[in-house]
């Protein structure tokens, strides 16, 4: 038994074994410790790349091997399992319920068995069905779904199966569903995890072929998850195929992918009573008007994080109609981080939720109308709104009424965490002026763009709400002068360490910038965190960094200045600065691009010392007046560069290399010049 802290091998008596990275493994058990063990429960493999099976048959061991009271067996990358109990003896595990097959490639059958003749038997039904009689949940990959499909199981084989999980269904395989389904004829949920899907049901040469179909199970509930390619859940041209959708009664999605229509009009989703959709980024919206009035059992809906929704309900009407949609059994509404939703339906129709209780409008900033024409709710009396863990409860006489007020208070925005200011024009209209900025305190990532009036990116009212901003970009504003507005802050009443979070900043094609950094001789703002800054297209700028400022910044990893006509140093040094006693500057830094600095004249300039010891990659292109990289350049150990003085000029082939004053870069791995 190997030991280690990536290795493990726990047998919890009576309840069975753990087993993890234990590599020169070959089986679990022999068949007198699985007797000793007291019957286990639950076995589970993983990564252990020489196990071949659970138990090592003993000579006097019976032809029949019994596991009792095993319930669940879980296998996963074990690349030379092919059996459970070697020699093939028959195994029989009658209160096995789930089983979970993932990277087992020599598993060419489970289910192979031994017959009185000492031959092998793939097909000795009578004992196939004691094998794993209670089975409930099976979990699988592509390999072992073809397997089992290659195996020619009789129809009904898995008949106690009620939950079907495929997963791994890698370079846009698709399920082969209707040759693999009536082997599961009791089937109720099925789901399919992380596959490169493009498609999910095979809609070739299927309609009017209903024999092939007959033996299709009532599949009740349908999970998707992590389907980065899929375009197409049913067949956008034709009918659906009775009875795997039409008994569909929980249907939930999650994926990033590319899918085009969640419901098109052809669906008939008549027994749905909860639909969840989440993260499907590029619909714009959930389903059209004929497939919402088919959906007459639908009690629940839940909608997150889709980017691109502008609507729940299709506005355009197929039949030129302006009739009425009903959801009668419709009692719970949740709409959660749709940054684009502006309402639950544009159309011009009427609607009537006579059931709907509870209404939930959680990061929908755009959201200000929830129909055009008439509505009714009656049980309706308020939509929870703000955030989640602490929501508020607001209440104007009727739903629209509601959801324009929480639109005008900006409730929308509690709780968000991506903003790109464009995106937004009620927003960008008082970011200068009475926008509750405390509604932005959990903002991860802000993009200021194409703000033509503003002098500052960011007031000192949104500078102190900051307290979680990792990523920021101010972007294609030309008044922008400086970044940060400091009027009002003061570091004796606690304004001291903001945007400590701040780990990436890029400011790009800001022709009025003249500071990145404004003078902060309170101390008030913290950049002890930032590790990549990124200058383009800035051309008032003279300078990146003061001294000071730049021995502040002692995480920062990657500096890119490019296209920034007036900068002649990176760093300068005021007169009352003085660096520290070691001399250390950047100590994290790992990489400098310097590109296209017509007036570039030195990296610091100063003629103090600086050492960047971490720096491994210096590129530096288009930067013809760069004199005072180095003066002298000298080889220490491999790779490891000093460049000192100004002597003179140092030439290594056509380039010119040049720091000014004494920079040691000890860990310098790369060094690129191009003029």
């Amino acid at each position: 038994m190997e030991q280690g802290s990536q290795r493990n091998f726990r047998i919890q008596e009576p309840k069975g074994a753990h087993v993890k990275n234990c590599s020169s493994l070959k089986y679990i058990f022999t068949w007198s410790m699985a007797l000793c063990l007291l019957h286990p429960e639950k076995i589970e493999i993983y990564n252990c790349k020489m196990n071949e099976g659970i138990i090592e048959k003993e000579e006097a061991a019976d032809k029949m091997i019994l596991l009792p009271s095993l319930k669940s067996i879980v296998l996963k990358c074990l690349p030379r399992f092919s059996r459970l109990c070697s020699g093939w003896s028959n195994v029989e595990c009658p209160l096995l319920k789930e089983m979970s097959i993932h990277e087992c490639p020599s598993l060419k059958n489970i289910f192979a068995t031994q017959t009185l003749v000492n031959t092998i038997d793939e097909f000795h039904t009578p004992f196939l069905y004691k094998m794993f009689p209670n089975l409930e949940k099976f979990s699988l990959d592509k390999k072992f779904t073809i397997t089992i499909l290659g195996s020619q199981l009789p129809t009904g084989f898995f008949f106690k199966v009620k939950v079907l999980e495929l997963s791994f269904f890698l370079n846009k395989y698709h399920v082969p569903l209707f040759s693999l389904l009536p082997i599961f004829p009791n089937l109720e949920r099925f789901e399919v995890l992380d596959s490169s899907l493009n498609k999910l049901l095979p809609f070739e040469g299927l309609v009017g072929d209903q024999e092939d179909i007959t033996t299709i199970p009532h599949i009740r509930d349908l999970k998707l998850k992590n389907l980065p390619d899929l375009k197409h859940i049913w067949n956008p041209d034709g009918q659906l195929h009775d009875p795997l959708i039409q008994s569909l009664e929980t249907f939930e999605i999650e994926s990033r992918g590319n899918l085009i229509v969640l419901a098109p009009s052809s669906v008939s989703l008549g027994n749905l009573k909860t639909l969840k959709v989440c993260g499907c980024n590029t619909l714009a919206n959930i389903f059209t008007s004929a497939a919402a009035k088919s959906m007459v059992q639908l009690e629940t809906l839940i909608v997150r994080s889709c980017n691109m929704l502008t609507e729940i309900i299709g506005g355009v009407q197929e039949d030129g109609s302006t009739d009425e949609i009903v959801f009668s059994k419709m009692k719970t509404l949740e709409l959660e981080g749709l940054q684009n939703l502006t309402s639950f339906c544009l159309g011009s129709y009427t609607f009537n939720f006579p059931s709907l209780e509870r209404v939930d409008v959680f990061r929908c900033p755009k959201l200000r109308t929830f129909t055009v024409r008439q509505l009714s709710s009656p049980k309706i009396h308020g939509v929870f709104t703000g955030f989640r863990s602490n929501p508020t409860f607001h209440w104007e006489g009727d739903l629209n009424a509601t959801i324009e007020q929480i639109y005008m208070k900006y409730d929308g925005f509690k709780g968000i965490d991506d903003v790109q200011l464009s995106s937004f024009p009620m927003l960008k209209e008082k970011w200068h002026g009475q926008f509750p900025f405390e509604n932005l305190e959990y903002l991860e990532r802000l993009v200021l763009d194409e703000c033509a009036f503003f002098s500052n990116a960011i007031s000192s009212n949104l500078l102190m709400h900051l307290y979680f901003l990792n990523e920021l970009a101010v972007e294609r504003c030309d008044l922008v002068e400086e970044l940060f507005e400091l009027e009002g802050l003061n570091a004796d009443e606690g304004d001291v360490g903001l945007l400590k979070s701040l780990g990436e900043l890029r400011l790009i094609d800001l022709p009025t910038l003249v500071h990145v950094w404004n003078k902060d001789p309170q101390g008030i703002m913290s950049f002890e965190n930032l590790t990549l800054l990124q200058v383009e297209n800035c051309s008032s700028l003279t300078n990146i960094f003061t001294l000071s400022m730049a021995s502040g910044l002692v995480n920062l990893q990657h500096l890119e200045v490019k296209r920034c006509n007036l900068v002649d140093h990176v760093i300068i040094k005021e007169a009352e600065e003085e660096i520290g006693k070691d001399n250390t500057i950047f100590p994290s830094m790992q990489s400098i691009i310097l590109e296209c600095l017509p007036s570039l004249s030195s990296f610091y300039s100063a003629s103090g010392v600086l050492k960047l010891p971490s720096l491994k990659g210096i590129e530096i292109v288009g930067c013809p007046n760069m004199e005072l990289l180095a003066s002298k350049l000298c080889k220490e150990m491999d790779l490891s560069m000093i460049a000192e003085g100004n002597e003179e000029r140092i030439h290594e082939g056509d380039f010119n290399i040049s720091i000014g004053g004494k920079v040691i870069v000890p860990s310098l791995e790369e060094l690129g010049v191009e003029y």
